[in-house]
């Protein structure tokens, strides 16, 4: 389960690597980013309003309780994103490249 403060690390980590996030949710219309500030944006990466696409949870909350479909992380330099399938994986290679 991810704290508030995993977010912060995770938050700051990407942000030290010049990366973008995206988490996509299996049978969800909404994905959560976490480029320069955490927001929410529909499938077409058209930024939506955190309570229409998330309720009132917070990112952590959102992580741990939906089940992902993958994540996608775009670095500067490099044309084709890193692709995960679980939080777990992303976790690990994030350990490793910052």
């Amino acid at each position: 389960m991810l704290t508030e403060s995993d977010i912060i690390e995770i938050f700051r980590k990407l942000k030290s690597l010049r990366a973008r996030a995206y988490f996509f949710f299996k049978d969800f219309k909404y994905i959560l980013v976490m480029s320069g500030l955490i927001h929410a944006c529909d499938k077409s990466l058209q930024a939506v309003e955190w309570p229409k696409a998330f309720g009132s949870k917070t990112p952590n909350e959102v992580l741990n309780s939906l089940l992902i479909e993958k994540i996608e992380v775009y670095m500067r330099k490099r044309s084709e994103p890193q692709v995960f399938y679980s939080l777990k994986d992303f976790l690990d290679w994030l350990s490793i490249v910052s």
